[in-house]
């Protein structure tokens, strides 16, 4: 990036607080993908640009990925209801039967 934008290495330097040797150092470590984000950071700086960091996913957006998260969510939460309705209902019609209360599906017979 530096050779690119035709930037001295001293003034590299000047601006990150390092020696010459460091920034070609850094510049290694850039090319052998060993730089850390807290370096290229600094290196950005020096250049007077923003280093922008980001993910992007191989086969479907993050916010589908989201979306998709989203409605398993509230299939799991219908279906915990569902169950619990079923439950209730079961134990309605159970005690019913054995006289302790009327199912609430069942209108009052008086």
């Amino acid at each position: 990036m530096r050779l690119a934008a035709g930037i001295p290495a001293e003034r590299i330097a000047e601006a990150m607080k390092f020696t010459t040797k460091m920034v070609f150092q850094t510049e290694r470590s850039e090319q052998r993908r060993t730089i850390s984000l807290e370096q290229l950071g600094r290196m950005a700086r020096a250049l007077e640009c923003d280093l922008v960091y980001g993910l992007a996913p191989w086969h479907r957006s993050l916010e589908d990925r989201a979306m998709e998260r989203d409605v398993h969510q509230q299939d799991k939460e219908h279906q915990q209801h569902d169950h619990a309705c079923d439950h209730e209902s079961e134990e309605a019609y159970a005690a019913a039967e054995l006289g302790l209360r009327r199912p609430r599906s069942e209108p009052r017979r008086d």
